[in-house]
């Protein structure tokens, strides 16, 4: 019988530790309570993040404006839904003050 070498023993423990790890650290992600959704699954999503974005004027001259909506997470708890949104966002051309943000405009 051939013996193990001790490279393919380290190897194999490398592969274990790096399962444990990894379910470890997606135990503490579901014990928040959210559920990952699709980012294009509900319009709302995307209604909330230029909702956010039209909210953030302090110090800006121009609105900012949602380019793309990388992650949504919900969280439901008595009935009331918690929204965890991640989107990315660039300066927009509608100047604050002198319009309105708009989500097909801005």
């Amino acid at each position: 019988m051939a013996a193990i070498k001790p490279t393919f023993t380290l190897l194999l423990l490398g592969v274990w530790a790096v399962v444990l790890l990894g379910s470890c650290y997606a135990e503490s992600e579901d014990e928040d309570g959210f559920t990952e959704q699709d980012p294009e699954g509900s319009p709302t999503y995307m209604k909330m993040a230029h909702y956010a974005v039209s909210t953030q004027t302090k110090g800006k001259k121009v609105y900012d404006t949602v380019v793309e909506l990388g992650y949504v997470a919900t969280k439901v708890l008595q009935g009331s839904t918690t929204y965890d949104l991640d989107f990315s966002t660039a300066p927009s051309n509608c100047t604050i003050g002198q319009v309105p943000y708009s989500a097909e405009k801005c």
